[in-house]
Order: C-alpha cells, then sequence, then structure tokens
C-alpha cells in the first residue's frame, strides 16, 4: 500500500500465507468485517452490507448457527449408532457360529 495521508487503507504486517483453506477463509473474513466497519465509519458503507451485517448479529442468526451444529451432531451420533449396530451384529453372528461349531453343527462361511 502506498503512504498517502489521503488513502484510508492501513497498512497491516505480512504474514505468512495461510496452511488451510479454513485460515485463508477466517483471514479474508476479518478483512471484509474491518473494510465494512472502516466504511461504516466513513459513511459509505452500501446498504446491502449494512443489511447482511445486522442479519449476521441478530439472534436468530446465532439460533439458526446453533441449530445447524446440533444437527451435525446428531447426524454424527446417528452414524455412530449404525456402525455399533453393524458391529453387533457381526459379533452375534461370529457367537452363534462358534456354538454351532461347538455343539457340531455345520456352520456357513463367515463372510465379513
Amino acid at each position: 500500500m502506498v503512504d498517502n495521508p489521503n488513502n484510508s487503507e492501513v497498512r497491516r504486517p505480512r504474514r505468512a500465507p495461510a496452511t488451510t483453506d479454513a485460515d485463508r477463509e477466517a483471514r479474508l473474513v476479518a478483512a471484509a468485517y474491518d473494510l465494512a466497519e472502516r466504511q461504516m465509519y466513513e459513511g459509505r458503507l452500501p446498504a446491502t452490507v449494512h443489511a447482511q451485517l445486522l442479519r449476521a448479529g441478530s439472534q436468530r442468526e446465532r439460533l439458526e448457527q446453533k441449530k445447524l451444529a446440533m444437527e451435525v451432531e446428531l447426524r454424527r451420533a446417528q452414524v455412530d449408532q449404525i456402525e455399533s449396530q453393524r458391529s453387533s451384529e457381526e459379533l452375534y453372528a461370529k457367537a452363534m457360529n462358534a456354538m454351532k461349531r461347538y455343539s457340531g453343527q455345520e456352520v456357513e462361511d463367515e463372510v465379513f
């Protein structure tokens, strides 16, 4: 950036490049919020950006984000439950085959 007293840009120290997509996204979001804040204080923030910032900071938005996080957690729990059930079924089948072998019955080939 140019050292210009009329320029509203702020010099920022150079940082190493982001190592992950999440880090890069976080940096870009922070820069966008910094720009929006500067524009707001200078009285030149576009109405659409202003509306988006109000919406992002609302109680409803926070609740929606919390709901989404809980839905993700629920889906993970459901996947874990399905995997656990599958494991239990396999264990049960192996136990049944072992008991059949022990009693001298012919056992089907185990397929797992």
